[in-house]
């Protein structure tokens, strides 16, 4: 039987509302964080935010590169991202992980904590932190098209 308008809009609803509790191990301490799924339009965001980056990072390098001034703007992004570290090599390793992969799980985090004081410090946190909190928002907000059409009654269970 096919489900109507009203029904999708319940699920998706219901959707919007779900979060779940990480245990954290920081420090030698054990801390729970709720953390919930992007929404499509917070990861179109956060795609779109990536591009942007790494346009930046490109011209910025090329100035440098070319010994040409910075403007002050660039100058804030540089020092905000601490983009001269890599602005010699865009593939620069950061601790096993490329820093694109870095910004990419900072961004996740800003947006899947759900505690607002929490996300608020999120480019403060230690090496690690940003990446265990990241993992589980990206799986949870990156669900399997067979799984989101099983959802929906779309597919039966073999």
């Amino acid at each position: 039987m096919a489900r109507d308008a009203n029904d999708l809009k319940a699920l998706i609803l219901a959707g919007d509302s779900y979060t779940e509790t990480v245990s954290i191990d920081y420090m030698g301490e054990v801390f729970n964080i709720e953390i919930r799924p992007l929404t499509e339009s917070e990861l179109t965001e956060v795609n779109r935010q990536m591009k942007l980056s790494a346009n930046v990072i490109r011209k910025i390098a090329e100035k440098v590169k070319a010994n040409k001034a910075l403007s002050a703007e660039e100058k804030a992004t540089m020092d905000k991202e601490a983009l001269d570290t890599i602005l010699s090599d865009p593939e620069f390793d950061l601790g096993g992980m490329n820093f694109t992969n870095f910004v990419l799980a900072r961004e996740f985090c800003k947006r899947g904590i759900v505690d607002k004081g929490l996300r608020d410090v999120v480019s403060k946190f230690r090496y690690g932190l940003t990446e265990m909190l990241s993992t589980r928002i990206q799986t949870i907000s990156n669900v399997p098209p067979a799984v989101v059409a099983n959802f929906f009654g779309q597919k039966k269970d073999s």
